[in-house]
């Protein structure tokens, strides 16, 4: 099986945490409040200036319903489907998930057609 890599740049974080932080009002202080992540941090994160661990990402994303590799989706690809295609898979038995992965495989390396 073929792995893509997608190496997370400072500025993909800064930009999904700005985005939801304006999406829902909430202020730096007030996600350091609700996610328990110092403020410095968050301002360091929105300022491009770090990157996070992945138990902070977690801890941030947190009091937003998210999950962390929801943050380090590459930006062309949808949260909202990707977490809709992952609940999904989670549902299958282990015969379906396999069908499911050889599919999708086939289809990025262009074997399939897409209906």
């Amino acid at each position: 099986m073929r792995r893509v890599r997608h190496k997370i740049t400072t500025r993909q974080v800064s930009t999904f945490l700005a985005r939801l932080m304006l999406e829902h009002g909430m202020s730096q202080r007030e996600l350091g409040r609700q996610s328990g992540v110092d403020q410095k941090t968050i301002n360091n994160l929105v300022r491009e200036l770090a990157l996070p661990r992945v138990e902070t990402l977690d801890m941030l994303v947190a009091p937003f319903g998210l999950e962390c590799w929801e943050a380090l989706l590459p930006g062309d690809v949808d949260p909202e489907e990707m977490h809709r295609l992952v609940t999904a898979y989670l549902r299958c038995g282990d015969t379906k998930r396999r069908q499911a992965m050889r599919a999708a495989e086939d289809i990025a390396d262009g074997v399939a057609a897409v209906a």
